[in-house]
C-alpha cells in the first residue's frame, strides 16, 4: 500500500466506456470499459438504466421496447472498483429508438 501514496497524493484512476449498437430491433448495445491507472484486478458493475444490471469489462445488453414509435433515453452507469477498494463511476445517456 505504501506505493499507492507518493508525496501525499493518492493514486488516481479514471473510468470511461464506449457504447456500440449491435442490433436494431431488438435494440442491443455492446459496452466496453476503459481504465487508466488504479490497481488491477478490477471489478466492473453496470447499471443499464432499465432495472437490468451486468458485470464485466465488456458486456452486451438488449433493451425491451417501452413504447412503440417513441425513443427512450436511459442513463447507463459503470462503476469500477480496483483491488485496493478505490471506486470510480462513469455515466452516459443512451437513446434507444423504439
Amino acid at each position: 500500500i505504501g506505493k499507492l501514496f507518493e508525496g501525499g497524493e493518492k493514486f488516481v484512476f479514471t473510468v470511461d466506456f464506449e457504447s456500440t449498437p449491435v442490433a436494431n430491433p431488438p435494440y442491443t448495445m455492446q459496452y466496453n470499459a476503459t481504465i487508466s491507472g488504479g490497481v488491477a484486478p478490477y471489478d466492473f458493475f453496470w447499471d443499464f438504466g432499465d432495472e437490468e444490471y451486468g458485470r464485466g469489462s465488456g458486456v452486451v445488453h438488449t433493451y425491451t421496447p417501452v413504447t412503440i414509435g417513441n425513443e427512450t433515453t436511459y442513463i447507463v452507469e459503470l462503476r469500477v472498483i480496483d483491488s485496493v477498494g478505490i471506486s470510480r463511476t462513469a455515466s452516459k445517456l443512451v437513446v434507444v429508438p423504439e
